[in-house]
């Protein structure tokens, strides 16, 4: 017993320490197409033709697209969030919110669609800024998009747009 007590407690202090030195979950920053984002280092860039950014680690993704306000129309942001809703199809669209601080305005939502028979969750995440719209979306399977929720918010709170990067 006074073993097994020891080895918990050697296995936590391991840990803690490699928290403490960001070995474990350390920031990580990605770019793409004028976003920038701070995930963590368990995300790696992956190639796609679906987004300017897709971002993959074991238990969730994400992705990244941005869209001219020329070619979609100058609409609010909340507007531009309900029509990529829309075009989710998958019927299980969750009430639209706002957050804003000094910082970064957007509006986010879950919804839920299926890929090739896999059910996914999505937390979806739209920006605006003077020409362009820009849409992210967090996903992970269905079953675990609330246990992810904070975290997805959390991150999503710390993209900046800058356009003079396209």
């Amino acid at each position: 017993m006074k073993k097994k007590i020891f080895s918990i407690f050697l296995m936590l202090l391991v840990t803690v320490s490699l928290v403490s030195c960001g070995i474990l979950g350390s920031k990580k920053t990605f770019t793409a197409r004028g976003l920038t984002i701070e995930l963590t280092s368990e995300f790696h860039e992956q190639d796609s033709m679906i987004g300017d950014m897709y971002l993959q680690a074991t238990k969730y993704g994400f992705i990244s697209n941005s869209e001219s306000k020329s070619m979609v129309g100058n609409h609010t942001l909340e507007r531009y969030t309900e029509l990529v809703l829309a075009n989710t199809q998958s019927g299980a669209v969750e009430e639209i919110k706002e957050y804003s601080d000094d910082n970064v305005t957007f509006y986010y939502s879950k919804y839920y669609a299926s890929v090739d028979g896999t059910d996914f969750g999505y937390f979806l995440v739209t920006y605006m800024t003077d020409k362009y719209y820009y849409t992210t979306n967090y996903f992970t399977k269905r079953e675990d998009l609330d246990k992810h929720y904070d975290k997805f918010l959390k991150w999503a709170k710390t993209v900046v747009i800058d356009e003079s990067m396209r």
